[in-house]
């Protein structure tokens, strides 16, 4: 059961790595440790512990990010030319601003160091 909430866990960060709130887990760590139905002496030592693994996910996943964002900008690229094609221009400005801002929350995660 451990095992599963643990993985479950690690899942859900590694999905809601979107937003700035999650650089301690966030809004989510608050959820899953209301579902948990923690007693007061269990709060503290797991959000310790869910807030560590959190640190150390982001050690293991910085250098993944880092090996593949050539590849992940000539695909953003693609996909706004293919989307050029179709959205009217007033749509591909508000893309672009949604993507921007979302690029530079990634970019802030990951080149802070």
């Amino acid at each position: 059961m451990n095992k599963l909430l643990i993985a479950a866990f690690v899942s859900m960060l590694l999905a809601a790595g979107a937003s700035a709130e999650h650089h301690t887990g966030g809004k989510h760590k608050n959820k899953l440790l209301s579902k948990l139905e923690l007693t007061e002496e269990q709060k503290q030592p797991v959000a310790d512990i869910l807030k560590e693994q959190w640190k150390k996910s982001r050690e293991i996943m910085e250098p993944a990010f880092e090996q593949v964002r050539p590849q992940m900008e000539a695909l953003h690229e693609k996909t706004r030319q293919r989307l050029a094609g179709v959205l009217t221009e007033e749509q591909l400005q508000k893309y672009d601003k949604m993507s921007s801002k979302r690029h530079k929350r990634m970019n802030k995660r990951y080149s802070h160091r």
